[in-house]
C-alpha cells in the first residue's frame, strides 16, 4: 500500500510539473510569435483580427493574422463583420500588425 501511495503522489507531482510549464511555455510561445510577426518585414501590410475579452471589453486578444491578399484590411473587415454577426457580444476589431 505504502508503495502504491508513493507512486501516486510522484505521477501527481510529476502532472501539476507538466502543466505549470507548458503554461509558460504556451504564453512564451505566443509572444514570440507575435514580436516575430512584428519584426519579420514580410508582414507589412499584414492586419491583426483582434476580439474582445469575454469580462473585459476593454482588452482585446489577437484572434486572426490576415495576411497575403492585396489588401489585408478589407479582408479583415470582411471577417470582422462575419464574427460579429456570429458572436454579437463580444467585439471585434482589425488593427495592422506593423
Amino acid at each position: 500500500m505504502k508503495t502504491m501511495i508513493k507512486k501516486l503522489f510522484l505521477l501527481t507531482s510529476m502532472l501539476i510539473t507538466i502543466s505549470c510549464s507548458n503554461e509558460n511555455s504556451y504564453d512564451d510561445s505566443y509572444e514570440e510569435f507575435v514580436e516575430s510577426i512584428d519584426s519579420n518585414p514580410m508582414m507589412e501590410g499584414a492586419v491583426w483580427l483582434e476580439q474582445s475579452q469575454f469580462f473585459d471589453d476593454s482588452k482585446y486578444d489577437k484572434t486572426i493574422l490576415i495576411f497575403g491578399y492585396y489588401d489585408d484590411m478589407e479582408n479583415c473587415e470582411i471577417i470582422r463583420k462575419a464574427m460579429e454577426e456570429v458572436q454579437p457580444k463580444l467585439t471585434y476589431r482589425c488593427r495592422y500588425a506593423k
